[in-house]
């Protein structure tokens, strides 16, 4: 304790006094109370009693019922019975037997302080120890949950039902009120620069027009440009999605993925709590996994695209092959009875040309069955 406040609850008007001048010189701060007065806030009462019959703990009863809780030493010619029995009730936590020699009183009180303000720190480091203590079971529940939600969410390989599910979570794991995920329109179509929502929890439609695409001063699109993510708090602070649209808490955290910034996770509060900087870490990893869920179903739905051109192509080839086998038919009719003689004997040099027909139109009919074949099997896989 800086500056020590003592409380002076004395049975004579010169007790109080003589105790509140030795105090004082000694650096202490006094104040002198009653039974009928609520006293000043203190660290340490002094009760002087010098009449052991009545009530001698009247004032000290009385400023307990008034709501003074600081603990107690007592200065008494001796212990009655009854003063016995209400001792420790009334917090007092000392006892000091008069007479008693000035210096040998101020050591006692010195030394009485000094175990109150020890306990008191004791007591205080219990109570942050505990606080700590719920606070990291709570987070490592948030740890745990936010694993879970991860691994969930990276098994998904649509790009909307990722976003859904992680405006869910983010909203869970922070408490928030509601949520938001834009996303960087070049990440899905490469000739726009614009963002938009693609998600969100917690907004009426009437909200939901408003915020379709952030303001370029707002807090969303600064993150957008800086890839580090914006917190704000406290009374006085508020984030900004469009003029329209103001929230008093807020957190934002960039969705990147290898120096790439793909979007903005938003979160919300419009109620008196305030968001913590552990909210705002919480954010970030969900955020990661954001990132790695979406590079994941962006790839599979390239492959995607890229294997639907392929069937396309591939059922062209195979149109175009089915289409020649027809005239490869007729070909090969009119080559056989031209062989035949059908229509003039053909001489050595016209036969030997008509055969030579023959095999390529042959040779033309499997090249299409082949590509035939090979394409329906490339459509079944």
């Amino acid at each position: 304790m800086d500056e020590v406040n003592v409380l002076i609850l004395a049975d004579t008007t010169e007790g109080a006094e003589a105790l509140r001048d030795l105090l004082a010189e000694a650096g202490y701060s006094v104040n002198i109370g009653d039974e009928f007065t609520q006293a000043p806030p203190c660290d340490v009462i002094l009760v002087d009693v010098v009449h052991l019959r009545g009530s001698p703990f009247a004032a000290l009863m009385s400023q307990r019922s008034m709501g003074i809780s600081a603990e107690a030493i007592l200065i008494a010619p001796r212990l009655t019975g009854e003063m016995a029995g209400e001792f420790l009730s009334l917090g007092i936590r000392d006892f000091v037997r008069r007479p008693v020699e000035n210096e040998v009183l101020l050591e006692k009180l010195e030394n009485f302080v000094e175990r109150i303000s020890e306990e008191h720190q004791q007591e205080t480091l219990r109570h942050e120890l505990k606080s700590l203590r719920g606070l990291l079971t709570r987070r490592l529940g948030e740890m745990d949950a936010l694993s879970r939600i991860c691994r969930s969410i990276t098994s998904l390989t649509e790009v909307d039902e990722i976003l859904s599910r992680v405006i869910e979570a983010a909203v869970f794991l922070t408490n928030s009120e509601e949520g938001l995920i834009y996303i960087l329109d070049d990440i899905l179509d490469e000739s726009s620069q614009s963002m938009t929502l693609r998600a969100h929890q917690g907004l009426s439609e009437h909200e939901l027009t408003a915020v379709q695409r952030p303001s370029p001063d707002s807090d969303v699109a600064t993150v957008a440009l800086s890839g580090n993510p914006v917190i704000r708090t406290g009374s006085g602070s508020q984030s900004k999605i469009t003029t329209s649209y103001l929230v008093r808490a807020a957190v934002n955290v960039p969705i990147v993925l290898n120096r790439k910034i793909m979007g903005v996770i938003a979160v919300h509060r419009h109620g008196k709590e305030d968001f913590e900087k552990a909210d705002e870490s919480v954010l970030s990893a969900l955020a990661d996994y954001t990132a790695i869920a979406l590079d994941k179903a962006l790839l599979i739905a390239g492959e995607k695209e890229r294997i639907g051109k392929a069937l396309s192509a591939a059922r062209n080839v195979k149109h175009h092959a089915e289409t020649l086998l027809s005239p490869i038919d007729g070909i090969e009719s009119q080559v056989n009875t031209l062989l035949a003689g059908g229509f003039d004997p053909l001489t050595e040099a016209q036969q030997s040309a008509v055969s030579r027909i023959k095999l390529a139109g042959e040779r033309l009919k499997e090249i299409a069955d082949f590509i035939r074949e090979e394409l329906s099997a490339f459509e079944d896989r």
